[in-house]
């Protein structure tokens, strides 16, 4: 979730009427797991810069420190706490391994683990791995737009899934392109309160970013943000929510929830 700077006085009520924020209820989900104690989550998304910003406010609302990992920059400690610094491998099962040795209360998040999960060695750590986190207070959680559940993890993941922006969401960001947009008069905006409102609806179903992208196309193309048909969404219809392929088939999957 980026920060957005204030909008204009007259771009201020260009959006949709204020409701529930998808992503607060599966901010409370998370955040119940974690103080439940669920030694695996498994998050499934596209927007992992969105969900980085939700993560750092959870392991400091439980005073946990938060640690990532990736293939390209290994085991990294990521909070400002002052604690030990954390610095581990990049190899999948050696990473595994540091996490076990961890000393603190951790979120220890791993991004794009789903690749690993066909390697018996990573899936038998993982098991090894979840058995010792239950007696700790620490938490490893894989993000990835990917569901890949080996069956012999299906009864030690929880899978939630991370809800798409809601128009809500995507007019903050509207909001913020229109104000860029006549900041730098790079093109005429179109817009009040009847017409945006559909140009939301029909962006819902896109990452920030696909939506930020569509928008840019737009004024690029005609020099104008509007709501035409065929205008900022054009050949981009509403797509739902096309992630859930797994989760979406099998239902929320998480032990006892």
């Amino acid at each position: 979730m980026q920060k957005r700077g204030p909008p204009p006085a007259d771009a201020g009520s260009m959006s949709a009427k204020p409701a529930a924020s998808p992503l607060s209820g599966f901010v409370e989900e998370l955040d119940l797991h974690v103080r439940a104690r669920y030694p695996l989550l498994y998050l499934a998304t596209w927007e992992e810069h969105r969900l980085d910003e939700v993560l750092a406010r959870l392991a400091d609302s439980h005073g946990k420190s938060l640690v990532t990992w990736s293939i390209t920059q290994g085991l990294r400690r990521r909070d400002a706490r002052g604690g030990a610094p954390v610095e581990g491998p990049k190899d999948p099962a050696e990473a595994l391994a540091a996490v076990a040795q961890l000393t603190e209360p951790s979120l220890v998040v791993f991004k794009d683990f789903h690749a690993y999960l066909n390697d018996p060695l990573v899936v038998r750590a993982l098991r090894e791995l979840a058995q010792q986190l239950k007696s700790s207070y620490t938490t490893l959680i894989l993000v990835s737009p990917v569901v890949n559940i080996p069956t012999e993890l299906e009864k030690e993941i929880c899978v939630l899934d991370v809800p798409l922006p809601s128009t809500h969401g995507l007019g903050v960001l509207l909001r913020d392109i229109v104000h860029v947009v006549r900041e730098g008069r790079r093109a005429t905006v179109d817009l009040n309160n009847e017409t945006v409102e559909p140009l939301l609806k029909a962006a819902l179903g896109l990452t920030l970013s696909e939506a930020e992208n569509a928008f840019a196309k737009a004024i690029a193309k005609d020099q104008k943000l509007d709501s035409r048909p065929g205008g900022a969404l054009g050949g981009r219809a509403r797509e739902g929510p096309r992630r859930r392929r797994w989760v979406g088939q099998h239902g929320q999957r998480c032990l006892g929830a």
